[in-house]
């Protein structure tokens, strides 16, 4: 009987998916369950992951690439000086979301231009840089 299989399959499908991310709930879409609200938990914990694999990555390339290509060019580095490799993992907001509610936010408040450029991820103009404009 086949439906054995699949539900050992299933199972299994779970299991691994709670081991490698630690929940399961937005790994499965099996539209049986509204696990929308609860889902919002396993993704700020696949973001914790990712941060996590980032800077173990990070290192990793900052030791076994940066710093050989350092020696290799003559550099006497000692390896707590020198620069490391990073990755940016800041969860940026949903640009159309902030493009719509941003026009009203200004009506009502003051917003400083810095932390929109900050919270949009845009950075600030340089003096005399080429920036987009509406023709």
């Amino acid at each position: 009987d086949a439906k054995n299989f699949q539900v050992m399959l299933d199972f299994c499908d779970k299991t691994i998916s709670k081991a490698v991310l630690g929940g399961t709930l937005t790994s499965q879409a099996d539209g049986q369950t509204s696990t929308n609200a609860l889902g919002g938990r396993d993704n700020e914990v696949r973001h914790d992951l990712m941060t996590s694999d980032a800077k173990q990555l990070a290192s990793t390339i900052t030791r076994d690439v940066l710093y050989p290509l350092l020696v290799l060019n003559g550099y006497q580095v000692d390896p707590r000086r020198m620069p490391n490799f990073a990755f940016d993992t800041r969860e940026l907001l949903d640009l159309k979301l902030f493009s719509e509610s941003l026009p009203t936010l200004v009506d009502i408040m003051d917003i400083p231009a810095a932390w929109a450029y900050e919270k949009s991820g845009i950075p600030v103009p340089e003096e005399g840089e080429a920036i987009l404009r509406r023709p």
